[in-house]
């Protein structure tokens, strides 16, 4: 498998989220908060950092620039369709809104 950090990423296709943190994920909630997201789709990986926040469709993750500024670089959208895989999504910035701080009332599923 090979990293791509700096690649362009397709808009759209789903990118299978196999690392949180470093660690396998186990649902949602794992996702929430600040993480750094191991991403892979057709065979290539996207290591990401940003911050996971809960709302109604899955968890909406802001990916920040790892500089000294932290911009904002692109809004996922994560999803469990089931199976134990987590799935991320990429969309416009005006994407699902989120629905406020409670990253803790999420169930791990």
């Amino acid at each position: 498998m090979t990293t791509g950090t700096d690649t362009p990423v397709m808009s759209g296709p789903p990118h299978t989220v196999i690392e949180i943190d470093g660690r396998p994920p186990t649902g949602l909630a794992d996702c929430l908060g600040d993480r750094t997201l191991t991403l892979v789709r057709n065979g290539l990986a996207h290591r990401i950092h940003g911050t996971g926040t809960d709302h109604p469709g899955g968890v909406r993750f802001q990916q920040k620039d790892l500089g000294p500024d932290g911009k904002d670089v692109r809004v996922w959208t994560i999803t469990h369709p089931g199976d134990d895989v987590l799935l991320a999504r990429h969309c416009p910035p005006s994407g699902p809104p989120t629905t406020g701080p409670e990253p803790h009332s999420r169930s791990r599923s």
